[in-house]
């Protein structure tokens, strides 16, 4: 329909263009729909209250929500004279990837409690609150149709 508009000189409504851009605008939800599953999930700090935890160590947890496989890292920090310096790096991984729950999208979002659970289980409880989690999604969802990456995204 939008083709036929862009020829015939009309031009496309709204409603046409976001039809047209529906697998973009998909493709874009993903990381925001994963970093609102770990804002949920995890607490958040108040603000001003950056200091270091326990033992002085500082703490940052990444996840890489990936198409074969998920990840996460939470690693630990020590301030030294150069500034900060690696402790400790808590890996866990899992398969399959996000791009496996096409056909359920429900389980795509579940499918990373475990990862967190493991970032929770790092890092002493003391320090949730001032941990950063970053949330990182490859681009194995463009291998998707674009209908499957929209009911992913879309939980339906």
């Amino acid at each position: 329909m939008g083709g036929a508009a862009r020829l015939s000189g009309r031009k496309e409504s709204l409603s046409e263009q976001l039809w047209r851009y529906r697998s973009i605008a998909a493709l874009v939800s993903v990381p925001l729909a994963l970093i609102t599953l770990v804002l949920v999930a995890m607490p958040r700090a108040p603000p001003g209250s950056a200091a270091p935890a326990e033992g002085g160590l500082r703490y940052a947890v990444v996840i890489d929500a990936g198409s074969t496989g998920s990840r996460v890292h939470a690693f630990s920090f020590a301030a030294s004279r150069s500034g900060l310096e690696l402790q400790n790096d808590a890996f866990e991984q899992l398969k399959p990837g996000l791009s496996s729950f096409a056909d359920e999208p429900t389980k795509g979002a579940d499918s990373l409690r475990p990862l967190l659970d493991a970032a929770l289980a790092a890092i002493p409880t003391a320090a949730h609150r001032t941990t950063p989690v970053e949330v990182r999604a490859t681009a194995g969802l463009r291998l998707l149709p674009g209908d499957k990456a929209e009911q992913l995204l879309s939980g339906a």
